[in-house]
């Protein structure tokens, strides 16, 4: 037994290393191929090149909005229930969640292979977020033994098995193929996008040209480097926030030069989304021919789903705008939400999630609905992620509440809601 959990315990640690577990399906596809020595190699390695690179514009990015995430969350003074932290749940039950990693993805290939549902889930942190929170709910309804490993492992299936599935024709709507689709807890949100544009282009008269297109004087033509723009929009933000914050908190957080800080922050973004686009582009030239090998021989049809990042060169004006929308309604509705008491527990700024799952979806309302579509979708999902946060945090608190809390992962939120409300109806849970 101690043996089968190591083995275990070694396979879900590759799948969490997200840059080896994509040059391994790498190798596997190009062994299928029967490619020359000199293409396996380079295939291999310059996939887990590039995802290591996609990874470090990430967390780059992730690193400049944490100061922002910390500077709005010293803002809310409300008070609230106590919550789990996912961190104890994550270190106490890491084997099991393993296993369910494990025994998902073989499964994932299963139905991928005899099923019309294509899709092959290999975006790795997601997967073990995925695994943490089935298993979290299970636990926190009370179920034990082999039932909750069984509704762990059958939930965590349809996370990653349905939505990246149901996206499959507006990613060919996006980008022209069927090289891959998301996965992500951003893709329903991308999901509700796209029919958010496509809404907004029925109800209006007059055709939205894309923002992709948006026109700036001669003068500002620098504007059309989405990735110097977002900095400079970013080092605004910045800026704007420092004035908004008492002197303490501000000096706490931004240090003695206020100047310096908001710069280097706001280039910081720029920095990490053209490091990230890199490693799109590195991947994309790699992974996608070389999962071409599995498609054609071990699953055929199946379609790999990846990390999010790889849909924002077809927008990515888009997504610098659907962020600013989304920001500013996210915010306004968490304070909204907190201070008039609809929630039992305390909404914080999750402006990651607000990036990487929200403005996400910009570039698929955009594709149908042009810049009327990017700036609907940025309200209405910046106001749909905290109110789904809200609702979510109950059914988990006494598991992994922190984690639905300061990440309000949408897709997991959106389970957790659905499946926990069904659950109390047979009187599971709280």
């Amino acid at each position: 037994m101690e043996i089968l959990q190591s083995i275990v315990s070694y396979i879900s640690g590759l799948f969490q290393s997200s840059a080896v577990f994509l040059a391994l399906i790498a190798l596997v596809g190009l062994l299928i191929q029967r490619k020359s020595f000199n293409d396996v190699v380079k295939g291999t390695f310059k996939t887990m090149l590039g995802c290591f690179v996609l990874l470090i514009g990430v967390d780059v990015m992730q690193g400049s909005i944490g100061l922002l995430a910390s500077a709005f969350g010293s803002m809310v003074h409300t008070t609230g229930g106590e919550l789990a932290d996912y961190g104890v749940f994550l270190g106490s039950h890491g084997a099991e969640i393993g296993m369910v990693m494990v025994i998902g993805f073989i499964l994932n290939l299963v139905i991928a292979r005899f099923t019309p549902l294509k899709t092959v889930y290999l975006t790795g942190h997601m997967m073990m977020f995925f695994a943490m929170l089935w298993l979290g709910m299970s636990t926190g309804f009370g179920l034990t033994g082999v039932p909750r490993m069984a509704f762990a492992i059958v939930g965590y299936l349809l996370s990653i098995t349905i939505t990246p599935q149901l996206l499959l024709k507006d990613m060919k709507f996006l980008t022209g193929k069927q090289e891959f689709t998301v996965g992500h807890s951003g893709t329903f949100w991308c999901l509700i996008a796209a029919r958010v544009g496509q809404l907004s282009k029925k109800l209006s008269k007059k055709e939205s040209p894309s923002m992709e297109h948006l026109k700036f004087p001669k003068q500002l033509d620098f504007l059309r480097d989405t990735t110097l723009t977002t900095g400079i929009l970013m080092v605004i933000i910045y800026a704007i926030v420092a004035l908004m914050l008492p002197a303490d908190v501000r000096a706490e957080l931004y240090g003695d030069d206020v100047f310096t800080t908001v710069l280097t922050q706001g280039m910081r973004f720029g920095a990490g989304i053209l490091i990230l686009l890199q490693g799109c582009r590195m991947m994309m030239g790699e992974l996608v021919p070389a999962f071409t090998g599995i498609s054609n021989k071990l699953v055929p049809g199946a379609v790999p789903a990846l990390d999010i990042p790889m849909i924002y060169p077809y927008g990515p004006t888009s997504l610098m705008i659907g962020f600013l929308v989304a920001l500013v309604s996210s915010l306004v509705t968490m304070f909204v939400i907190n201070f008039s008491g609809l929630s039992a527990f305390v909404l914080v700024p999750i402006t990651a999630a607000v990036y990487f799952d929200v403005a996400s979806g910009s570039v698929f309302a955009n594709a149908y609905g042009g810049r009327r579509g990017v700036i609907l979708w940025g309200i209405i999902g910046g106001v749909g992620i905290m109110v789904v946060t809200a609702l979510a945090m109950p059914l988990v608190a006494s598991t992994v509440g922190t984690f639905v809390q300061q990440q309000g992962f949408t897709e997991c939120s959106v389970w957790i809601i659905i499946v926990g409300y069904i659950a109390r109806l047979f009187g599971l849970g709280g």
